[in-house]
């Protein structure tokens, strides 16, 4: 009973869910989009990654996530479920290793402004888009609780 705090209704879970996907979303959108100044003038190099980063995070490697994680909370017994919910724990561990992986590759000298530029734009874009993924779950909800009425 004393951990009653931490307890929260679906539609809350996917809106943490969503938070979770957009904040980093931005900031990592923000990191690329600053290394796109000192770039050399031509933009071939850093258009391609965020192309690549967007294309391939976007349709192939986030939707199964999102899909797992919805599910996920869906299966759980209970109105009400502890907020750490949101994601399956297999996605918190991808979570922190794809963290230390970024601090790890932007600290790396030989990797060029050009790849950093560019993937993390498109990866940036790709976790915002895929926060959006999370919002059709929450209408459904609210949509199923006001039928009634």
């Amino acid at each position: 009973m004393a951990r009653r705090y931490l307890n929260a209704s679906r539609k809350f879970l996917h809106i943490v869910a969503a938070l979770f996907w957009l904040l980093p979303g931005i900031k990592i959108f923000y990191v690329g989009i600053s290394r796109w100044a000192p770039l050399p003038s031509s933009f071939i190099i850093p258009v391609a990654w965020a192309l690549v980063a967007l294309i391939a995070f976007t349709f192939f490697i986030f939707p199964p996530v999102v899909k797992e994680n919805l599910r996920y909370t869906r299966m759980k017994p209970g109105d009400r479920l502890p907020v750490y919910y949101c994601f399956k724990p297999s996605t918190w561990l991808i979570i922190i290793v794809m963290i230390n992986f970024g601090i790890w590759l932007r600290s790396r000298p030989y990797i060029p402004d050009s790849f950093i530029a560019g993937f993390y734009s498109g990866l940036g874009i790709a976790l915002i888009l895929t926060s959006l993924r999370y919002i059709k779950p929450i209408k459904q909800i609210i949509n199923d609780r006001y039928q009634h009425i």
